[in-house]
């Protein structure tokens, strides 16, 4: 009898416990939580029934150092999850420290517009593609960075919208590894 009250009581246990994953599953599902690896589903886009982009285009490379400057994983993080789930067309990102760049001086919590579309419910930027490796996270771009939008009302993506707004000047101008701050360092500015 022992046997058969703990193998009840380990079936219960069981069972709560798929009960409780299946309705995080499914509450995860109907948030459409867009995590690094999966694009926000098709509903959520303007496009009646889309194709996923050829694997050609976009890369896993921050050559231009993007991510290793003062605009970096961490502050997009921290500008993401202060929009709370509600989409913007211009994500803002505080500055962690000092910079400064071609001679302009930009404060330690400067917000800086740099047009990046975030989708409701969305963790990444609208076209940039994330992985994480043993050396941290790479990022690249895909087309959707410069030819997809946000609709900020309904948080929906308009694919194939030019992002007007995008602030790319700024972003290569941040990068540690552009052209502006190797000419600077250069000249022994």
């Amino acid at each position: 009898m022992g046997e058969t009250q703990s193998t009840r009581k380990s079936s219960r246990t069981a069972i709560l416990l798929s009960l409780i994953l299946l309705v995080i599953g499914f509450l995860a599902y109907r948030l459409q939580l867009a995590l690094p690896a999966r694009p926000p589903s098709g509903y959520l886009t303007y496009t009646p029934s889309k194709k996923p982009a050829p694997k050609e285009i976009g890369s896993y490379n921050d050559v231009s150092g993007i991510l290793d400057s003062p605009i970096n994983v961490g502050s997009l993080t921290k500008a993401i999850w202060a929009l709370k789930g509600k989409p913007t067309q211009n994500l803002q990102v505080p500055l962690d420290k000092d910079v400064t760049v071609g001679g302009k001086t930009f404060k330690a919590g400067t917000l800086l517009n740099i047009g990046l579309d975030v989708a409701a419910s969305s963790l990444i930027p609208l076209g940039i593609r994330t992985n994480i490796v043993l050396g941290g996270v790479i990022a690249g771009v895909t087309y959707a960075l410069c030819h997809a939008a946000v609709k900020e009302d309904t948080g929906r993506i308009l694919e194939g919208a030019t992002n007007t707004d995008l602030n790319a000047g700024l972003l290569i101008a941040m990068a540690s590894n552009s052209s502006v701050n190797t000419i600077l360092a250069i000249a022994g500015r």
